[in-house]
């Protein structure tokens, strides 16, 4: 089975087999200390600090104007997530543009919105994996400024019965405390055997840390941050998305609320391709 509903509470300070597991019936590593002491994921005393901030940050919304709705796709990278990503926009959820282009012929469009990208990079440190110091403030008033640009068309117009829309980059994963106060959030968490991550990451000749040493720890991280969030979240298999797209895709529209996109489900999995 690919997919599993998980609620991250339940995930505190141990191994668990989620969706599955990361195929093969691998243990996924949770979080190694309980979640008050995940200093990436700002939870307990920290995350209280963080909302405080927050709060006192951005201003509010008017009376109802309600958020966004965000389907993010965390994952490693090589985790299946540019896959996802391309078929849910064919499904008919908005990826807006324009995106970053990648040197790998199997996936040359990495599906990761720049505006967006820039941002991230800005308050986070790729090369160890964490969110800079001291930045919250600035950090919540550019992504406020970001949702807003998003609700005003200014990446690419949001179409469809619901207004929502899909951002894809793994090392985002770290900021999902911050994206649950702007975006009605939507996380969807891709999964590979991190030995199949490593040799795609070979394949496309890219540094070490987009393989098996920086999935070790962007995987522990991303559940840290989901840990924080304390919302459920779809995990997918890279396997079962390759193998059974409409069934995964099907799973996903189910937990999204994408019923209204269904009758699109043969042509998004159509673009799907193993990589």
């Amino acid at each position: 089975m690919g997919h599993r509903l998980v609620a991250p509470g339940a995930l505190s300070g141990v191994s668990v087999r989620c969706c599955g597991g990361m195929g093969k019936g691998e243990a996924v590593p949770a979080c190694t200390q309980p979640p008050t002491h995940c200093a990436d994921t700002g939870d307990g005393c920290a995350g209280r600090g963080r909302r405080a901030i927050v709060r006192g940050t951005v201003t509010h919304r008017r009376q109802g104007e309600g958020p966004l709705q965000l389907i993010f796709i965390a994952g490693t990278w090589g985790s299946g997530t540019t896959a996802m990503a391309a078929a849910l926009a064919e499904l008919g959820v908005p990826a807006l543009g324009p995106h970053l282009h990648t040197n790998d012929p199997a996936t040359p469009n990495a599906f990761e919105l720049l505006p967006f990208r820039d941002l991230v990079l800005r308050y986070t440190d790729e090369a160890t994996l964490t969110i800079k110091p001291d930045v919250v403030a600035p950090f919540a008033r550019d992504l406020q400024a970001f949702a807003a640009e998003v609700a005003a068309g200014k990446h690419g117009a949001i179409v469809g019965a619901r207004p929502r829309f899909l951002l894809k980059m793994p090392l985002a994963g770290l900021a999902l405390p911050y994206l649950t106060y702007f975006f009605d959030l939507s996380v969807i968490l891709m999964h590979r055997p991190l030995e199949e991550v490593e040799m795609t990451r070979q394949r496309r000749g890219w540094p070490e840390l987009y393989g098996l040493a920086g999935g070790r720890v962007l995987v522990n991280k991303t559940f840290g941050a989901l840990m924080a969030i304390k919302k459920p979240f779809l995990g997918v298999s890279y396997e079962a998305l390759t193998q059974a797209p409409e069934a995964s895709l099907a799973q996903v529209i189910d937990f999204c609320g994408l019923d209204d996109l269904s009758d699109n489900v043969a042509r998004a999995a159509g673009v799907i391709r193993r990589a």
